[in-house]
């Protein structure tokens, strides 16, 4: 296991521990196969991070993320691969955000693809935060409450910022009702070719929350219910549009209909 308690970091990563007890990574790729890290993941690199069979434990990281890609090259192209781990945060670890950069896996800077499949993503007011390109594919995904000011923070499992292409499969999430959605399209004006395809989807004020995406393909879904509806495709004065709504329904079998 490698945390600041020993000091220990994984090799040739040109890794160091903060004062705030995440581990800071300079290599251009880092790839981490069967290690257990306490604390966040802080990584500097542009190319490509790889993290498999793994367990990434927040715990006792005081930083506002658990994985942050840091890259300073605007124009850099990198990846963050995560297949068979666990991404989380401890029910002892008090968490308090001010703001939307909080959560399990979020991007600086950069065009950064996540792929994330056969994961367990808990703890977290904030799921993960993919943009072009990503395949979010076959995870497990549970977002707690948190407490913006005494506010609920309207946060999410999948909350999209920017990007075309993304595709949502098969993937568990559950969310509180104090989240905007357990997948929330946000802020990508234009962004189109995204697919949300045979999930199960449960909680926020709207389980499924399109305020950006147009033209997205939401298929074969399970929806579990939200605290004013299934299903929007309007907020913050912008609409964004389904090309294609098919198969979707509740846990009864019955049918939920396109925004």
């Amino acid at each position: 296991m490698y945390s600041a308690a020993d000091g220990k970091v994984p090799p040739n990563g040109d890794c160091n521990w903060t004062q705030f007890q995440y581990l800071d990574c300079a290599a251009a790729n880092l790839t981490l196969d069967h290690v257990h890290i306490m604390g966040g993941l802080y990584w500097t690199g542009c190319g490509n991070l790889t993290i498999s069979n793994s367990v990434i434990d927040w715990q006792p990281s005081q930083s506002w993320f658990l994985i942050q890609n840091a890259c300073q090259t605007p124009d850099a192209t990198s990846t963050i691969t995560v297949t068979g781990s666990t991404l989380e945060s401890g029910p002892s670890v008090p968490v308090y955000t001010g703001g939307s950069d909080i959560g399990a896996v979020n991007e600086y800077t950069g065009n950064v693809s996540m792929i994330v499949s056969n994961s367990l993503i808990q703890g977290f007011p904030q799921g993960l935060d993919p943009t072009q390109g990503s395949l979010i594919k076959d995870n497990e995904i549970y977002v707690q409450d948190a407490s913006c000011g005494g506010s609920p923070c309207h946060l999410d499992g999948l909350f999209s910022q920017g990007g075309s292409g993304i595709a949502y499969v098969g993937n568990y999430i559950v969310v509180p009702s104090g989240a905007t959605a357990a997948i929330f399209f946000q802020s990508d004006p234009g962004s189109t070719g995204n697919t949300v395809t045979g999930n199960f989807l449960k909680g926020g004020s709207y389980t499924f929350f399109n305020e950006t995406s147009f033209g997205v393909q939401v298929l074969l879904n399970t929806f579990g219910g939200g605290t004013f509806g299934d299903a929007t495709d309007c907020g913050g004065g912008s609409c964004g549009s389904v090309r294609l709504w098919k198969g979707n329904i509740y846990v009864n079998g019955a049918p939920v209909h396109s925004p």
